[in-house]
């Protein structure tokens, strides 16, 4: 178990090289000179050189891509061509608000993309199996940001029922930092006014990010499952007059979870990557909104520190994933 969670790290470390490699390249072959952005339109040439000269893009490309890598070795992420601020700083501002919403929005698929598949698949070809493939098949057809659009437009517009952007009211201040997670930080600080608050400022946002990936785990909980109670030792516990309960809980729910753990991984990568557009239309102030801000102002350093995150939280959650099976299963061994 060591030396495969080793060799994963090292290719972990490969893989982050990868990414930044070519994203690196990419960046610069967009047209945009971001010195020109950051100066102003009305700054004179020599002070657009001076800030080129200032951000290293004056330099051979080779050159800004190894200095580069060395910065990231060190732990430095460079400095925001459009907020003048460390990228790691401005991560660390931004990013807490990404993981609130992509943890709520998972907790909604859990809560109700599981046990609708297990429903569909109990009652094959039933009432309950008919309705949840045709909103498994409208929810993941739907783009998130379309879907966004139409709650604020019924939930907000319409029924001014709850609010349509921000991570809480104008009126109220946001909780001490802990961790940056304003209903985690609500909690320990038992401010229970914010707490109620943020978290009716999550519904819409994180009904919107989560449709696609609760109709993607419903599918995947219900073909497991048509797989296991068809198996020979359902039949068994079956014909020995065990429960129906007990033979799902007990018998199929474990051996129909490799799959389902395998797609909840995936798609909680898909989340935080997928949150970029939910974040635009609700305002919400996580690394999607900061990666398109940064994105529209040729803001180098700002969307490589973006992608190197995302990745590092993928990779991660997938080596998680691989070890979750061997709990899941003991005959599992690496």
């Amino acid at each position: 178990m060591r030396s495969y969670i080793v060799k994963r790290l090292v290719f972990l470390v490969v893989t982050l090289w990868g990414i930044l490699t070519l994203t690196f390249f990419i960046s610069r072959v967009i047209p945009g000179d971001p010195a020109r952005l950051a100066a102003g339109i009305r700054a004179k040439p020599e002070q657009v050189k001076q800030l080129q000269k200032e951000l290293g893009l004056d330099r051979p490309l080779i050159e800004q891509y190894r200095r580069y890598i060395t910065n990231v070795v060190r732990g430095n992420l460079g400095k925001s061509i459009r907020t003048r601020r460390p990228v790691s700083v401005d991560l660390i501002e931004y990013f807490p608000a990404t993981v609130e919403l992509t943890v709520f929005a998972m907790i909604l698929c859990l809560v109700v993309g599981i046990p609708l598949g297990i429903a569909s698949a109990v009652w094959q070809g039933s009432f309950v199996d008919h309705v949840s493939r045709l909103v498994s098949t409208s929810a993941v057809s739907m783009p998130p940001f379309w879907l966004g659009l139409l709650l604020q437009l019924i939930f907000f517009r319409w029924l001014k029922l709850l609010p349509a952007m921000g991570r809480l009211s104008i009126y109220l201040s946001p909780p001490p930092h802990i961790t940056g997670l304003y209903v985690l930080d609500s909690l320990l600080t038992g401010n229970w006014t914010t707490l109620g608050d943020s978290l009716v400022h999550l519904v819409l946002p994180g009904i919107a990010l989560a449709a696609g990936s609760m109709a993607v785990i419903s599918r995947m909980t219900r073909s497991s499952f048509l797989e296991v109670l068809s198996s020979d030792y359902i039949r068994t516990a079956r014909s020995k007059g065990l429960p129906e309960r007990v033979i799902l809980l007990r018998h199929a729910f474990r051996n129909a979870l490799l799959p389902i753990i395998t797609s909840i991984g995936l798609q909680f990568g898909v989340l935080l990557a997928g949150a970029v557009p939910i974040e635009v239309v609700f305002t919400w102030p996580g690394i999607g909104l900061y990666a398109v801000q940064s994105i529209l102002f040729s803001d180098f350093p700002a969307i490589l520190g973006v992608t190197f995150v995302v990745a590092i939280v993928y990779s991660v959650l997938n080596l998680i994933v691989d070890l979750l099976y061997t709990v899941i299963d003991p005959r599992i061994r690496y």
